[in-house]
């Protein structure tokens, strides 16, 4: 079972993790609930923009396999955003599912030590 326990270490409160260890501070846990923020906005307007630069190309080329320099170009930019876009959506889930966890966590951390965000 995971458990949670609170000390006071140079003015700041140090909540470790038992069940295995892991000691932080809830600094920390604003730090990296920060950079998932910024990491979800940034990783959702590229999976935008990319979306539509394929939609675009759909728009424009519909047969891009013959491969002129102007449709090899948009072929070439169609991967690339499609690439991308399924590399943001992988993101975001792991993104969701940090989130999940963080949540499961900050709640045990509040019934088991009254801390929290």
């Amino acid at each position: 079972m995971i458990t949670y326990t609170k000390h006071e270490e140079d003015g700041k409160v140090i909540l470790t993790k038992t069940g295995h260890s892991h000691t932080f501070t809830m600094d920390e846990v604003r730090e990296h609930l920060a950079k998932l923020d910024k990491m979800e906005k940034e990783l959702t307007s590229q999976k935008e923009l990319e979306e539509a630069k394929m939609q675009n190309v759909e728009a424009n080329h519909e047969i891009v396999k013959t491969l002129t320099d102007e449709q090899f170009a948009a072929c070439g930019i169609y991967a690339r955003a499609k690439e991308i876009h399924g590399m943001c959506a992988e993101k975001l889930e792991q993104i969701a599912e940090a989130r999940k966890e963080y949540a499961e966590d900050l709640k045990a951390i509040e019934e088991q030590t009254g801390e929290k965000l």
